[in-house]
């Protein structure tokens, strides 16, 4: 999984950059499209394995298997740079696509049930800090961000309990 998906991603950056020198207006749309496609396809994998560890308990998904890469820390690194620009694509997606924007944002939520699955105090530390620095420097800008964060992070709390507790 670490090896594939890292060659996915550098074959999105080459197409990235192709488009971005084509097309430089399309660079908002193309840059969440990157990233909300790239959490899609993990949360592809790790739906399927964890519907496979629920219908055969001995495929135990937790805190090590939970990632499929071959550290935890490097699936939380990934983590951490990817949350707040899934949040941001929640928000640059049009108000009108109400079903895009709540896929994207059930996204987020599943990437924060993952946060809190793997146990890790970096990724939660960085967005604590980084949501205070977003409120300092962009107050009333910020309220909106900052809200589908919160929502997401209540949501995904919601789900990690539900997937990993009463399952």
């Amino acid at each position: 999984m670490e090896v594939g998906h890292f060659v996915l991603l550098f074959a999105l950056a080459g197409i990235m950059a192709a488009a971005v020198r084509c097309r430089p207006e399309y660079t908002e749309v193309l840059l969440p499209g990157a990233v909300v496609l790239s959490a899609g396809l993990y949360a592809a994998h790790f739906s399927v394995s964890y519907a496979l560890s629920v219908a055969w308990p001995a495929l135990e998904v937790g805190r090590e298997t939970i990632s499929g890469f071959g550290n935890i820390r490097h699936f939380n690194q990934y983590q951490t740079w990817t949350l707040p620009l899934l949040g941001g694509a929640v928000l640059a997606l049009p108000r009108r696509w109400r079903v895009a924007r709540g896929g994207v944002f059930g996204l987020v939520a599943l990437w924060w049930t993952l946060v809190l699955a793997s146990n890790v105090r970096g990724t939660v530390v960085a967005m604590a800090l980084a949501s205070v620095v977003v409120w300092v420097l962009f107050r009333q800008a910020s309220h909106r961000w900052l809200g589908v964060q919160g929502l997401a992070l209540l949501a995904g709390g919601g789900l990690y309990f539900l997937l990993f507790h009463l399952v």
